[in-house]
């Protein structure tokens, strides 16, 4: 729902390494070593963000804070490996 400020990803056939930080909502988003999207959860302007993307009809989306999380791919093939989750 946000578009990166960098192009930071690596070519096919090389791995990425994701982290994403959630403190009270203040999220940060890094892409290989690189802070490249920052917003709060949440909010009015998420609930917006929200209601303006395909992901408006999906029951829930974006609303809870604790739970299952989901990965995503773009019709194309995908692996990950070493998923960690971390309570702050």
């Amino acid at each position: 729902m946000i578009a990166c400020t960098e192009e930071v990803v690596r070519p096919a056939g090389e791995w990425n390494e994701a982290r994403i930080r959630v403190e009270d909502g203040a999220t940060d988003f890094y892409l290989n070593g690189h802070k490249v999207v920052s917003f709060q959860m949440f909010d009015e302007t998420w609930q917006k963000m929200i209601a303006e993307s395909k992901f408006k009809d999906m029951l829930g989306f974006g609303k809870y804070r604790k739970g299952h999380i989901a990965l995503q791919d773009h019709g194309d093939a995908v692996a990950f490996r070493n998923i960690k989750i971390k309570e702050l």
